[in-house]
């Protein structure tokens, strides 16, 4: 049996009555008060730890016990217990920055793993800083819709060189590659994987602005590109964010360069490619050109608003993203089908329990170059573009497409191309669910 990881500082000691009443006080926060799936993912993980059981905690046995999946669940095909172990972390850093920053003890989820560690934290709220205590909690500046955009695209372009980057043969394809390929991925990619030239994956450029905290009120800012809120706007801002009354908000422009779920969307993708020996590249889509379009297979991601591809690219084709002034971003349906809605917007959620419903349009589309391909994954947020990625990238997902791809033209051989809109519920800013609700086979 193992015990709970347990990083400690000091002469002091925790005991398990210490750890288990911190437990309990985080679910009873105003943080997780109305996020049962936090509190029962975390109630599981820390009651097995504390057990000494923490072998037991493994993906596969939280989907089943906390997410009631069935017993032939697949964690490869189902991210629900990944999705929501990001939520659980991320509101035990908001507890750990408001109400819990006076806590004796700290609970962690370290990314990489489901076991919880246990921290002694100093009566500031810091970690302490002895051998083994951890690294001190940093106040980062939170950010207005994106955390650290340039970092994400400089990471998520690394990884895409690490995951494309497979060993191969002189013509681009390892000699063991088609026998690996399911038949769902050679069904819908097997034109990409068959081109020794590779892929593309191009990034949106958001344009966001990163808010600051300043708790002292003596600190004077007269930076040119600093700019203060309004009355009303900070009020928005505090409550959002969960700043701490006092002090004063300033914002900064920022061109970023991709947003989180993107640069996932982006990571999935590339993982698939890499998989089978295909070249990955990075590219943002400022420095796009028709050009290159002409030249290579290129995934675009990201909506119309950062990403001005989308627009061009899409404006032949049944399903096209509708001109919101950045108001409220939708999709159009030119040619609706029976059932069919003529414009998919986003939808707040009814009541307190229910999901918000995102849309994102997928466009598996020729390229300029008939030799080439193209590939658009344009969410309405990020969160959907993250779905549609997963959709695209695993075989269980895959059947889904190919099932609804052969439902409208079973007689179709060839490459497929093709527009869906997948229909995403999400929870706490993910999408933990999606259905295609709309779909067209193209014969380009």
């Amino acid at each position: 049996m193992r015990t709970p990881e347990v990083a400690e500082g000091g002469d002091e000691l925790l005991d398990q009555a210490q750890m288990r009443a911190e437990i309990e006080r985080i679910c009873a926060s105003q943080e997780f008060r109305r996020s049962e799936q936090c509190r029962r993912f975390l109630a599981h993980v820390c009651d097995l730890a504390l057990r000494g059981e923490v072998e037991q905690i493994k993906e596969y046995s939280i989907g089943v016990e906390v997410f009631h999946r069935a017993s032939d669940y697949s964690p490869a095909e189902d991210g629900v217990v990944r999705r929501q172990a990001h939520i659980l972390r991320r509101k035990l850093e908001a507890y750990y920055a408001n109400e819990g920053r006076t806590d004796k003890v700290r609970v962690e989820i370290p990314v990489g793993q489901y076991a919880p560690v246990f921290r002694l934290q100093t009566p500031g709220g810091s970690l302490s800083s002895q051998p083994g205590g951890g690294p001190p909690e940093r106040n980062y500046p939170k950010m207005l819709a994106l955390v650290a955009g340039a970092l994400l695209l400089a990471g998520a372009s690394y990884m895409i060189g690490r995951l494309g980057a497979r060993p191969s043969t002189a013509g681009g394809v390892p000699a063991s590659r088609a026998a690996a390929v399911p038949k769902q991925v050679e069904e819908v990619w097997g034109a990409w994987l068959r081109d020794p030239a590779g892929v593309t994956i191009c990034f949106a450029n958001s344009k966001v602005a990163v808010v600051h905290n300043v708790p002292d009120t003596t600190l004077a800012d007269s930076h040119p590109e600093h700019f203060r809120p309004d009355a009303r706007a900070e009020q928005g801002l505090r409550q959002f964010f969960g700043f701490a009354p006092g002090g004063y908000l300033f914002y900064r422009p920022s061109e970023m360069k991709t947003g989180v779920a993107e640069s996932i969307a982006a990571v999935n993708l590339a993982e698939m490619f890499g998989r089978y020996g295909i070249p990955v590249r990075a590219k943002e889509s400022r420095l796009l050109n028709w050009g290159d379009l002409r030249t290579g297979n290129f995934i675009l991601l990201g909506h119309n608003e950062a990403n001005p591809w989308v627009d061009k690219l899409l404006h032949k084709y049944p399903f096209r993203l509708g001109d919101s002034l950045g108001i409220r971003r939708y999709i159009v349906n030119t040619r609706q089908a029976p059932g069919e809605k003529p414009t998919y917007f986003k939808e707040a959620a009814a009541t307190s329990t229910d999901p918000v419903i995102e849309y994102g349009l997928v466009s598996m589309l020729p390229g300029l170059d008939d030799r080439r391909l193209l590939l658009l994954v344009t969410g309405l947020d990020g969160q959907a573009t993250q779905m549609a990625s997963e959709f695209l990238s695993q075989p269980g997902r895959l059947e889904q497409v190919i099932s609804r791809l052969k439902a409208v033209a079973p007689s179709h051989s060839g490459t497929w191309y093709f527009q869906l809109v997948l229909r995403a519920e999400v929870r706490e800013r993910l999408a933990t669910r999606a259905d295609i609700v709309a779909l067209r086979v193209l014969n380009p």
